[in-house]
């Protein structure tokens, strides 16, 4: 009897999660290893969603391809701000996991996707990039809106304060 997508894609991130764990030498859950597929290859296969994955179509070998470089401990860096900067047209709040009323944001240090800016953030359960450069947020590179430069601002402060590291400068405009 074969397996159904759903079996093999659980145990897919099961075996995943295990050798991941081994190989960093700490725990690396299933979670983890969903969060770092979608991250990395949400533009690829062009997932809306994570609950996208359900429908990825991925051997263990290109999933081990994609994850070979993947620094993990990105998906535990947030930043947290309490009011919210996007319209609600763009959002889905079905799936949305709100702490303080902020978004949880990645920014994938080694992001070999440089689009929309190097760095950029992603915002996992929406499905976001935001570069950080001027503020233009984008769903599956088709461009959505832009935040405003005070939230813009705010973002970047917390991100430079967190990490040490300077962002390049600021090009804010609002055409």
């Amino acid at each position: 009897m074969s397996k159904t997508k759903i079996e093999y894609l659980s145990d897919l991130l099961d075996s995943l999660a295990d050798l991941y764990s081994q190989k960093n030498k700490k725990e690396i859950s299933r979670r983890d290893i969903f969060d770092a597929i979608f991250l990395l290859l949400s533009d690829s296969y062009d997932l809306e969603l994570n609950i996208d994955f359900l429908d990825l179509q991925i051997t263990k070998t290109e999933a081990k391809q994609a994850l070979k470089d993947f620094d993990f401990e990105i998906l535990n860096r947030t930043i947290e701000y309490t009011e919210n900067i996007f319209p609600n047209n763009v959002l889905f709040y079905k799936k949305v996991r709100i702490k303080n009323n902020g978004l949880t944001w990645i920014i994938h240090k080694y992001d070999k996707d440089p689009f929309p800016s190097i760095p950029h953030a992603h915002c996992l359960d929406q499905n976001l990039k935001l570069n950080l450069i001027n503020g233009r947020y984008y769903r599956n590179r088709k461009y959505k809106g832009q935040i405003s430069k005070k939230y813009l601002l705010l973002i970047r402060q917390k991100v430079e304060s967190t990490h040490k590291e300077k962002l390049p400068d600021i090009c804010f405009n609002n055409d």
